[in-house]
């Protein structure tokens, strides 16, 4: 049995989050409260950050009955080809412990902290600088707590690693500006949002490899829901071979 699902899944709570990310053929970036604790630091850690993602697992089928329950019934998977050519990349699961996280903060102190406590920046070269820090942040957009506390389930001592989670964050033009620290976005966050709208990830119907519902019963409503919200009928059939439902198929 392979260790890790040959498909990416992006999982929601509700039937018609699902039938718009179809319709649009776009999944919205959307900011995710991120922190990173290392040995013997509170929940918050030394970086408290909002990171600007679209989340997927590749957890396979036949051990995600618990996923379904805390991020919902309902999902869209693509292969993970596509998730390649698109720049996904899993995420990096760092233990409090490992000298890894006491890297990441040596340079949160060194990059970060001046900069956020009074911009320090070399009079040599001060693009440079900025380029830097840049691409820092969007690395720590890419890891995660081993485990930890879990804000979304209220659980402690949570295993983030069992998630196999594997993340987009854009890249691309001035996106780099959209990674941000919590502070900072509470401040301003309709301006942050407003910036993320620019940046969806994108996909055709033909991308599509699995369609997650929660039902059998669901089948011909979702699909009839998405007819007639506009869907041609050579898309719809291609959706519907794509259909899996959760209680016949995670066992």
């Amino acid at each position: 049995m392979s260790v890790s699902n040959e498909y990416i899944i992006h999982y929601t709570k509700k039937m018609d989050t699902l039938e718009s990310i179809i319709l649009d053929r776009a999944f919205k970036v959307c900011y995710c409260h991120e922190t990173i604790s290392a040995e013997n630091e509170s929940q918050v850690g030394f970086l408290d950050s909002k990171v600007p993602m679209v989340c997927f697992t590749d957890i396979p089928f036949s051990e995600t009955k618990k996923h379904p329950s805390s991020y919902g019934s309902y999902g869209i998977g693509f292969t993970k080809k596509w998730a390649l050519v698109h720049k996904l990349n899993p995420v990096t699961y760092m233990a409090k412990e490992s000298s890894l996280i006491w890297s990441v903060k040596e340079l949160e102190k060194i990059l970060v902290k001046p900069f956020l406590d009074k911009p320090k920046i070399s009079k040599n070269d001060p693009n440079q600088y900025r380029e830097l820090l840049k691409h820092y942040n969007h690395l720590l957009g890419y890891i995660k707590n081993y485990e930890g506390y879990n804000s979304y389930t209220k659980e402690n001592d949570f295993s983030f690693y069992n998630e196999r989670e594997w993340r987009y964050t854009p890249s691309e033009g001035d996106a780099m500006k959209l990674f941000t620290r919590e502070k900072d976005y509470r401040e301003r966050p309709d301006l942050y949002n407003n910036l993320a709208e620019k940046y969806s990830l994108i996909f055709c119907i033909g991308d599509i490899a699995r369609i997650i519902l929660k039902q059998e019963s669901e089948k011909s409503s979702f699909l009839d829901n998405l007819k007639q919200k506009g869907i041609q009928d050579t898309d719809l059939e291609l959706i519907r071979k794509k259909i899996i439902t959760v209680e016949n198929s995670f066992t």
